[in-house]
């Protein structure tokens, strides 16, 4: 599996090694929840924990405004803030799923330009968006 988009890519190697530890961190966001917190998440998102980034990248699209996901043109979350909720038991069970699933899976963060399918690879390419 791969992608050029590096929080993703954490996003899966979190989960697929730590899902107790990005459940455990995305309760306490959940517990915390309002929309300054919201925002306070948004504005301190970098760590060296890739499981802190990996329950704040789910968390603030979770709750971000129809659940988009965008960025500055620095690189930065555009994301804004929803009042919708969530159910955190349902995200914390596909969590555990989705670790199971990705048990035997290799994960990279490279442009697909350099990956060389083998035989019985599904590969998948998400057609590029246009600028608005």
């Amino acid at each position: 599996m791969s992608d050029i988009n590096l929080d993703l890519i954490t996003s899966y190697h979190a989960v697929k090694k730590n899902p107790n530890e990005v459940n455990r961190l995305l309760n306490l966001y959940h517990k915390n929840h309002s929309e300054n917190y919201y925002y306070k998440i948004r504005d301190n998102y970098y760590s060296n924990d890739p499981n802190d980034i990996t329950a704040k990248f789910i968390y603030l699209n979770k709750y971000s405004f129809r659940g988009i996901y965008r960025l500055n043109r620095d690189g930065t979350s555009a994301q804004t803030f929803s009042d919708k909720r969530y159910l955190k038991l349902h995200i914390c069970s596909r969590i555990n799923k989705c670790s199971n699933l990705l048990a035997g899976v290799s994960i990279c963060a490279m442009d697909f330009s350099f990956i060389e399918p083998q035989q019985n690879d599904f590969v998948y390419f998400d057609p590029p968006y246009h600028e608005s």
